[in-house]
This record gives structure tokens, sequence and C-alpha cells, in this order.
């Protein structure tokens, strides 16, 4: 488990990060000065001891951090944050940070100069220790809460949350709401934060998390008519849901007065929401009757192919801007969406969030009603990967983007993925992917393919290596204003640009023969024969290691003419 401890009241910042074992001392509290034994009942809560020159305290703590920031090496460690809430710099080396009231100097800092206003964040990940430039201490947060303090060299805590911090949740982080100034008493201001802040100024408080919504009847595909229920465990909330995509809050929501009839295909999207207390997230299912006899968008579902179902949800206004602007690029063209998966076959079922993007597909106009669409896992939208296993034995567990491609012609379609799949039989790279129904707001959309898609992500996934260590080379649509016929996807070009040296002087150290003879055996599947299309091909190679280059299909495969698909 992992935590974080801050305060924020504007200025510079610095952090500290602790990782905490889930299975560790279940203490739950804030920081107090150290315990005397002969002192009554000591109050809960964050306590400060002030001391001549020593205005620093814990001001923030993330204690499960599943998606909220990450440390220089990519984890996702626990941390604390540090605030100097004095008019002078202090110089931090000596100071301890410990989880026991009876060891203040469990973990020194080294030296560090804090400047008047700012924060300072260290991760908590146990390691001890400077890596990269960030301070790691020597033991992690309990999620289940322990004591917490900062002391000064000579062992005096200025800084407390004792006996215990609260228990902690997912991604929420505790610690003094904005509204504190000094010379007020911090537990006045302490609880859980609207939002996690680690290095800035603090959000407000709340006294506590509302519990999710429940639901009546999971998401998936129904034979009857029903009514739908809606609870949550945190008296005096009131739920909010819609039924359109959108997000539901009380402005944008209906309050939830009794079950909601559902008749036919229907998403329906509910938080809960309570004064002084951070709303619940949104929980979204979408709800299929194919034996309604209503059409959806003017066509019927096919159950009996049995295919998982993709369900998107998001905004309307937000989709159709989406689908307007097809042809654009980059993170601005993202929405957030809800994401659901329905296996009607297998009976798997999940939902999370992540980022869509419409992708108009080239050749197709703008009038074309049927886009292919790219799934995004980010910690903006929530976690930063989604930790599915999507395509079978063999295939990645994890991913941080997917592609959604329309199924235009069957045919077509069908034999793009036998291409790749022959390319995994004679043990090559591809990507793997399976054909499903797509749903929009419930909505059908039709039939499309989801596929892997070609980067970091994947590379590591399937190769020995860290993301950072792989180039990605990939066709381009057309000649770049120096005439190169490739685009870098992921790395750089200096080892690409040697392998193509090397081939033209017949060597082929930096290339994988057996499986460049391969990809170009089915290569030449495509209809046309002659040139690739757009992203036809990838090209993947570690930096750090000893293979050449190796290629595979990409998401735009080859076409083969209708003669050879009869064949």
């Amino acid at each position: 488990m992992k935590s974080i401890y801050s305060l924020v009241l504007g200025g510079s910042v610095v952090w500290l990060f602790v990782a905490c074992d889930q299975q560790t001392s279940q203490r739950s509290g804030d920081f107090v000065s150290q315990p005397d034994p002969t002192a009554g009942p000591v109050e809960q809560g964050s306590q400060i001891r002030s001391k001549p020159g020593y205005k620093v305290m814990i001001s923030e703590f993330l204690a499960v951090n599943d998606s909220i920031t990450q440390d220089g090496q990519g984890q996702f460690s626990d941390w604390i944050e540090l605030y100097n809430y004095g008019e002078e710099a202090v110089n931090l080396a000596g100071f301890s940070l410990t989880d026991d009231a009876l060891n203040s100097s469990k973990w020194r800092f080294p030296e560090r100069l804090l400047p008047a206003g700012d924060f300072l964040v260290v991760f908590a990940s146990g390691e001890g220790g400077e890596t990269l430039g960030e301070l790691h201490c020597s033991f992690r947060l309990a999620s289940d809460g322990e004591f917490l303090g900062l002391a000064t060299p000579d062992g005096v805590f200025i800084h407390q949350y004792e006996p215990t911090y609260p228990k902690q949740r997912t991604d929420l982080s505790y610690g003094i709401g904005s509204e504190w100034e000094p010379g007020q008493m911090p537990i006045d201001f302490e609880g859980y934060l609207v939002t996690s802040t680690p290095g800035r100024r603090n959000d407000a408080f709340v006294l506590g998390h509302v519990e999710p919504v429940e639901f009546s009847h999971s998401r998936g595909a129904y034979g009857d008519r029903f009514d739908l229920e809606l609870s949550t465990k945190t008296s005096g909330s009131e739920i909010y849901y819609t039924t359109d995509g959108s997000h539901p809050d009380i402005n944008s929501g209906r309050l939830y007065e009794g079950p909601i009839p559902v008749n036919d295909d229907t998403v329906v999207r509910a938080r809960a929401i309570k004064s002084q207390f951070r709303s619940s997230r949104i929980k979204t299912a979408t709800f299929l009757l194919p034996d309604s006899g209503i059409a959806n968008n003017g066509q019927q579902w096919d159950m009996d192919l049995e295919l998982s179902i993709v369900s998107l949800s998001l905004p309307p206004i937000e989709f159709r801007e989406a689908y307007v602007n097809s042809e654009l690029n980059g993170r601005e063209s993202e929405q957030l969406a809800s994401i659901e998966w329905i296996d009607l076959a297998g009976g798997k079922k999940w939902a999370e969030n992540g980022g869509i993007r419409v992708r108009r597909e080239p050749g197709n106009s703008t009038e074309d009603t049927k886009h292919s669409f790219r799934l995004y896992f980010r910690d903006q939208y929530g976690p930063p990967r989604l930790k599915k296993s999507l395509f079978g034995a063999g295939s990645a567990s994890a991913y941080n983007r997917l592609a959604l491609r329309a199924v235009k012609t069957a045919g077509d379609s069908i034999w793009n993925r036998i291409c790749h799949d022959l390319m995994g039989a004679v043990r090559q790279p591809y990507l793997r992917g399976r054909f499903c129904h797509v749903s929009i707001n419930a909505q059908f959309w039709g039939l499309y393919e989801l596929t892997e898609r070609p980067g970091l992500g994947f590379a590591a996934a399937y190769f020995d290596g860290k993301p950072s260590d792989f180039d990605l080379i990939g066709k381009t649509s057309e000649n770049n204003s120096d005439g190169a016929w490739y685009r870098v996807i992921e790395g750089q070009s200096d080892a690409w640009q040697r392998m193509l040296a090397e081939v033209k002087g017949r060597g082929f150290g930096m290339l994988e023969v057996d499986n460049f003879i391969s990809f170009m055996l089915l290569a030449s599947f495509r209809e046309g024969g002659a040139s690739f299309d757009i992203g036809d091909w990838v090209a993947i190679r570690n930096r750090e290691g000893t293979q050449g280059f190796r290629w595979m299909l990409g998401n735009r495969r080859p076409v083969a003419g209708a003669g050879d698909r009869e064949q």
C-alpha cells in the first residue's frame, strides 16, 4: 500500500512518497508529539509541536496509490508531502520520518533545503535513499492506518498523526484542507481531500467518502424486461442517474426515487452524493434486451453469433463532437468514456474508464457513418493500464491502448485476421484481435474487430526489455519532406538507418532474416501486390539487446482480392 501526506498553502513543493504494505499494522490517525507515558489519553488527529525555526508539517499523504502519481521509475509508490509554512528556508538534513512512535529516527533526510512556502514529496517505497533525484523513505504506509510523524534532528516530533491515521481508500488522499492557516489547529481541517494534489496547494477537505452505488442487476443481456434498483451504504446520500450516457450529478442527472424500468436496450450511469463528502465514482452498466422487439439504431442484435460486446458510454454532445472531428489526432481529440466488456459466451463482464478517439480510416469520407475507434487507458481517466487478458493464452495481461476497427466488408476483415493469425502460427510477432459487437450509449453500432496496437507497451509485453528500450518504425502514408518512406512511431531512428545501410551492403546483422521472410510471404497476399497501405507494417527492435529488427503487419493489414479469398 502507498500513502501521501502533504500540506498546501501556495509556494514551492516538497514531496515524500511512502510505499505501504497492506498487511502492516492497522493504526489509524495523524501525527502527534513524542508520547508521554505519564500523560492522559491523546486526542486522535494531526498535531503540531512548534519549535523555533522549524515550521514544517506533513500536509497530505496517499496510502493506496493505484493511479494518482508515478515515481521516476514508473511505479505508483505511496507518498508523503511536507510543507514549509514558515517565512525561512529549512535545511532538512537530519530530520526524520517514521511510522513508529517509539522510533523517531527511522528514516533520516539527506541534505535538502526546503524554501519557505515550498513543498517536498517523499515516496514511501520502502527503498530508502535517493533515486533519479527523488527521495524514497525506508518504510511503507499501512492502508488500515498507522502512526506517522516528522521529527527534528534531535528526535522531537514537530508534526504527527496520532495514535494512527484513519483507514485509507484507493487513490483518495488524506491531509490538511486548504482552509487551514498557520496558528490554527490542523485537526480542525483534517480529512480526506476532494482531489489529490501532491506538490501543490491542497484541495478542500471532506468528512469522508460516499460508498459506491450498487445495482440490483449486473450488466449484460436479458430475455425479459425488469426494474432496476439502485442503492448505497452511505446514509443521508442521494443517488443521481442518467440513461443517455451523460455524467450524472445534481444538474445533469435525475434524482433516484424508485426502481428504473428497463424495457429495451438501456445504459444507466449513477453516482451517490452527500454534502461535505466526496461523491462516489460513477458506476455504469449497459443492459441489452435483444428480444424486446424494439429496433436498436435500425438494427437487431444477432445473439446467435455469441460475440462479446464492447459498450462505450459518454455524453452525447461529446460523442458527436468526436465523430464530426474524426480526422483529428492527439490527446485533445480524446473523450472520457466508460468502456464495458460483456462476454456472452464466457460470462466475463467488467467496466473501466478510458479515453476514446474516433478514427476515420483513410479513404473513408466524412459522411461515412461507421468509423473506427482507438481506446486509451491513462491515469487522467482512471487506471493507467487495462489489466485484462483479452486475446487468449500467450497474450498480454495489460494494455494502455487498443483499437476497435470498423468492419465494412466481412470478407476483407476475416482475411485480415487470418493474415495476422498466420504470423502468430509461425511464431512471429503479430497483432492479436477478435471480432465483437459495439454499442454506444446502448445503441447498436455494428460489427467491429478489437485489436492490439503497436507501441512501447506492446513491445515490452512481447519482447524482453523496458518500454523505453524500444524503437518502433512504421510505414508512412506518404513520403516525408525528406523523402523517407517510413516514420518513427516510438523511440529513435539511428539503429534503423544503420540497418538500412547494412542491408544495402548485403549485411543482415540488424535484420532478423527468418522473421522478415515470414512477413514478406504474408504481405504478398495483399490486394494489388505492389505497395503497402498506410500503417501496413511495423518493425521493432530493442536498442539494449542483440537481436535485429523484427517485422509484423500493422493495423492496416494486407487485403487479398476476391479470387484469393475464394482460394
